[in-house]
C-alpha cells in the first residue's frame, strides 16, 4: 500500500503566471510589457507576438526580443515557449493567447479540421484530438522555468448607463476572455483591463494585490507581486534543471545561442537556436553523421517507400521540399535532425548514381 506522508507546508519561491485580459484598446500589451519588465529585474524578455507587431511599437520604451507567429496552432505556442526557455529568457510574454483559441490554425480551426476528416462529423470526437494539443500548451505555460505574462482579448458588449444629468450613455465593456472556458484560473494573477486603462485584479494569490484597482499600472504595481514571488525558500524543479543552463542571447539578430550540455536523451537533437534577420526564431541543425549507401537506400519516405526504389528526379524534388521545410520556423530539434538525415541519404544516393 502506498505510504502517504504529510509534511509541514512552507512557502517557496515561484515563477509568475500573469494573465491580462481586456477589450481592444484597453492597454493590454503596454501593461503586459510593464509587468514583464518589473519581473525581469534586468533580465531578458522574449515576446511571442501574434498581434502583427503591436508589441514592437513599444520597443522605444521597453527592451525585449520578439518572435512573430503567423500560424496560431497551440503546438506552435508550445514550441515558441520552449525555444525561449532554451535561449535563457527571464520572462516570456505571450501577446496574445487568444489567437491559440480562435486565430488562424488555433484550437477552433483544428477542431473543425478534425471534424471534416471524419466520415460522420462529430465535434465531440474531434475535440478528443485537439484537447491534448491545447493541454500541452497550457502545461508548457505552467511548468516553464521563466516568468510567464499572457494577454487575452475579451469579448465585447455594450451597456446603457445614465450620467449625472440623466442622459443615456452607451458604454463598451469587455466580458469573458477569448480562450477555453476557465483558462484564466490557470494563472496566479489575473487582471481585467477596461478602456480607461484601469486594471482590476480579479484573481490574486498575492495578498498585496488582492482586489487591487489601479489606472495605468506602473512598474511599482507589479514589483509588489515580484517581491511576493521571491519571498520564500529557493526551489529547483526538473524543468529548471533542464532549461536554465543556457545563457541569455544578447539581442535579436543573427545570433546563435550557446547550447546547454545535452543529457543522454538529448544528445542526438542539439537545441541550437538562431534568430534570423527577420526576427524569426529557428533551430539550427547540426551536420548529421555520414550514412553508408546501404543505410541511405534503406531510408523510407512517409509512405514507407525506400529511397533506393525512387528515381533520381523524385529524390531531387524531395530534397528541395526538405530544405524548404527546414527553413520554416518553430521546428523541433528532432524534426530538424530527421530532415537532415533524409537530406544526407538523398545526397549519398545521388552521388553514388552519378559515379
Amino acid at each position: 500500500m502506498t505510504d502517504f506522508t504529510f509534511q509541514k507546508a512552507s512557502k517557496k519561491q515561484v515563477k509568475a503566471r500573469i494573465a491580462i485580459d481586456g477589450p481592444s484598446g484597453s492597454g493590454k500589451t503596454y501593461t503586459a510589457l510593464v509587468a514583464a519588465t518589473a519581473l525581469a529585474n534586468n533580465g531578458k524578455i522574449a515576446v511571442i507576438d501574434t498581434e502583427h507587431g503591436s508589441a514592437s511599437l513599444y520597443s522605444d520604451h521597453f527592451s525585449f526580443d520578439v518572435l512573430e507567429l503567423a500560424n496560431f496552432s497551440p503546438e506552435n505556442y508550445t514550441h515558441a515557449i520552449h525555444a525561449a526557455e532554451r535561449a535563457g529568457y527571464s520572462v516570456i510574454l505571450i501577446d496574445s493567447l487568444s489567437h491559440a483559441w480562435e486565430g488562424e490554425g488555433g484550437a477552433l480551426d483544428l477542431a473543425d479540421d478534425a471534424a471534416r476528416r471524419q466520415k460522420t462529423p462529430n465535434s465531440y470526437t474531434a475535440w478528443k484530438e485537439v484537447t491534448p494539443i491545447h493541454r500541452k500548451m497550457v502545461d508548457a505555460i505552467l511548468s516553464s522555468p521563466a516568468h510567464i505574462v499572457a494577454t487575452m482579448r475579451s469579448k465585447m458588449d455594450y451597456v446603457q448607463e445614465k450620467d449625472a444629468n440623466g442622459r443615456t450613455l452607451i458604454r463598451k465593456i469587455g466580458l469573458a476572455p477569448v480562450q477555453r472556458a476557465g483558462m484564466e484560473y490557470e494563472f496566479t494573477l489575473v487582471g481585467d483591463m477596461d478602456l480607461d486603462h484601469t486594471i482590476v485584479i480579479s484573481k490574486s494569490r498575492c495578498p498585496a494585490l488582492a482586489d487591487a484597482v489601479q489606472n495605468r499600472p506602473d512598474s511599482a504595481f507589479f514589483t509588489k507581486f515580484r517581491d511576493w514571488l521571491n519571498d520564500g525558500a529557493p526551489t529547483q524543479t526538473p524543468s529548471q534543471t533542464q532549461h536554465t543552463t543556457i545563457a541569455p542571447t544578447p539581442s535579436a539578430g543573427n545570433i546563435q545561442s550557446p547550447s546547454a550540455s545535452p543529457t543522454p536523451q538529448e544528445s542526438s537533437t542539439p537545441p541550437n537556436l538562431i534568430f534570423g534577420p527577420d526576427a524569426t526564431l529557428q533551430f539550427a541543425p547540426d551536420d548529421s553523421s555520414a550514412l553508408t549507401l546501404d543505410e541511405a537506400l534503406a531510408v523510407t519516405n512517409s509512405r514507407g517507400t525506400r529511397y533506393g526504389d525512387l528515381d533520381s528526379n523524385l529524390l531531387k524534388f524531395m530534397s528541395g521540399s526538405l530544405y524548404k521545410a527546414m527553413k520554416e520556423p518553430l521546428k523541433t530539434p528532432a524534426e530538424l535532425a530527421e530532415y537532415q538525415r533524409k537530406l544526407t541519404a538523398i545526397e549519398t544516393i545521388l552521388n553514388a548514381r552519378a559515379e
